[in-house]
């Protein structure tokens, strides 16, 4: 967990430069436990393709006998899409990324429409907001797809790529656009358009405080004891060789 990016490039969660400056590094299945027991109020995520109940794609491209293209597969965007209690998933905006229904359900956003996250066993999820280089639409539960919520800054019409008939429900008019972003933040703010939710400055949910750390680089006995259920067991620090 960070606020700040990290100072080199990272390829996976645990490369050095992820790891250092970081406000809490610890095991996965401390992670895991968190959206497990229902404390994890956005969970962000992205994927190759997208339909229009929310379902993500990072499995493969093509037949599951003959797929064209293999994809990294779940690295827990499977749990954060089913556990988390709301989603927000950023992706270029490409009509190849928007389809009918995915080549693979990876991660579920809604299933086959409303009411199928309740007959699988998941959690109820209170929308899933999806975050494009040209447009932010939003769905739930609800809805039979996708509601355009803004487009892009001033002059950045969305393209063709946005098929309303893949991603959205028949006859759901346009809103207008929404006023353009200051001048300041007209580049990179707009993949963050959510301005609500996320402070561009810092790409974190604007609620979430920094936790504060021990030593070990574990969360402290406050954080433990706020997202536990169970007495905070405290990690003996190892002295320096």
């Amino acid at each position: 967990m960070r606020d700040t990016p990290p100072r080199g490039p990272v390829v996976t969660m645990s490369d050095p430069p992820n790891l250092d400056g970081a406000l809490w590094a610890g095991a996965l299945s401390r992670a895991m436990a968190l959206l497990a027991g229902g404390h994890v109020d956005l969970g962000f995520i992205g994927g190759a393709q997208i339909d229009r109940h929310a379902n993500l794609n990072t499995t493969r491209i093509g037949p599951a006998d003959a797929p064209r293209v293999r994809l990294p597969g779940s690295g827990g965007g499977c749990d954060i899409a089913c556990a988390a209690r709301r989603l927000l998933v950023v992706m270029p905006h490409e009509p190849r990324r928007f389809v009918e229904r995915v080549d693979h359900r990876t991660s579920p956003g809604y299933g086959d429409g409303p009411g199928w996250r309740e007959r699988v066993g998941l959690p109820a999820c209170e929308s899933v907001t999806l975050i494009t280089t040209r447009a932010v639409l939003r769905a739930t539960e609800a809805t039979a797809g996708f509601e355009l919520v803004s487009r892009g800054p001033a002059g950045a019409r969305p393209r063709a790529g946005l098929d309303r008939r893949r991603l959205t429900a028949d006859r759901r008019p346009h809103p207008p656009p929404g006023p353009p972003p200051p001048p300041a933040a007209a580049g990179a703010s707009y993949r963050l358009a959510m301005s609500t939710a996320i402070r561009p400055d810092r790409k974190m949910p604007s609620k979430v405080p920094a936790p504060p750390m021990e030593a070990t680089g574990a969360p402290s006995a406050r954080m433990r004891g706020r997202f536990s259920r169970s007495a905070p067991t405290r990690v003996p620090s190892t002295p320096p060789t």
